[in-house]
């Protein structure tokens, strides 16, 4: 059994029952710090925005806790399909891949029930592309079709930054600022925005397991030298076996597999493990080091 440090990164987390990628194949590790056998890929695209100054100057809402005048908003309506989708690559080469759902027309009436709207306060967030994007990020996470899936990853901005499609933020900031340069030449009061937008996103969780395979051999490896004291490799010069050049093993960029002490180059021995899941020196069977999971996935397909 693997330390729970260590499994964290190789087995999915408990998702949510609603996440259909529970029933397909390993998905990702719950920490985006830590690396993992598992990637995310997001294809967010903006279909539709429209955005325009509300009728007649800024609405009329409570005052301020100075006193004074309420501010400049930005009122956000959000429509969001999206899909999703698992790919799992095994050792040999051979991906499989499954989709889940519909992908749904988001300006379908039946998605007019899951819009979201938003209120951005700050005027100051909206002449700022920097703090908009951060503004656009946290209105996503409130989407329930995203965050049925990734909820749980909420503070993880990496993440979410993926999901803010291309050119949403550029236009909002450029309409505000459009609306400035009225104001300041005198021939428009200040008015809150309305902005609507049209989302389509495609997600991907993707899964190794030869890199699996990779994280599990260091692991084991790690394992032997703890309990041990002694350090497997070595820690003299000597060759690749993959790339026949020169490296230190036991040090930076180095893997020795567990039980034959084999080193090769971290980057040279994963790409040897998409081709096989052995050793390329003995020919030593590494797949009983991944977790259970991964060796049945190996042993089906």
């Amino acid at each position: 059994m693997l330390p729970t440090s260590t499994s964290s990164r190789l087995h999915p987390p408990k998702r949510p029952s609603q996440d259909p990628t529970n029933t397909i194949a390993p998905a990702m590790a719950m920490s985006s710090q830590r690396e993992s056998a598992s990637t995310v890929q997001v294809d967010s695209r903006m279909e539709r925005f429209k955005m325009y100054p509300m009728a007649g100057a800024t609405p009329p809402a409570p005052r301020e806790g100075n006193g004074e005048p309420p501010r400049q908003r930005l009122f956000v309506r959000i429509r969001c399909s999206v899909r999703m989708s698992t790919e799992t690559h095994l050792v040999g080469g051979t991906t499989l891949r499954q989709g889940h759902g519909k992908d749904a027309d988001a300006r379908h009436p039946e998605e007019e029930a899951a819009a979201r709207r938003f209120i951005v306060h700050d005027p100051a967030v909206l002449r700022s592309e920097p703090a908009c994007h951060a503004a656009v990020r946290r209105m996503l996470t409130h989407l329930p079709q995203l965050a049925g899936y990734y909820g749980h990853r909420a503070a993880d901005a990496q993440l979410w930054d993926r999901f803010v499609p291309p050119g949403l933020v550029a236009r909002i900031v450029a309409r505000v600022a459009r609306e400035d340069g009225l104001v300041a030449a005198g021939g428009a009061a200040r008015r809150s925005q309305m902005c609507h937008v049209w989302l389509r996103v495609h997600v991907t969780s993707v899964y190794s397991v030869p890199k699996a395979l990779l994280l599990s051999c260091e692991d084991a490896a790690a394992g032997a030298r703890a309990g041990s004291g002694a350090l497997v490799g070595g820690g003299g010069a000597a060759q690749c076996a993959i790339c026949m050049e020169e490296m230190v093993a036991g040090g930076v960029g180095v893997v020795a597999l567990p039980g034959c002490s084999h080193a090769f180059h971290r980057g040279c021995i994963l790409k040897w493990f998409h081709r096989a899941a052995t050793c390329p020196s003995c020919r030593r069977d590494m797949m009983h080091h991944v977790p259970e999971m991964c060796r049945i996935w190996h042993m089906l397909n």
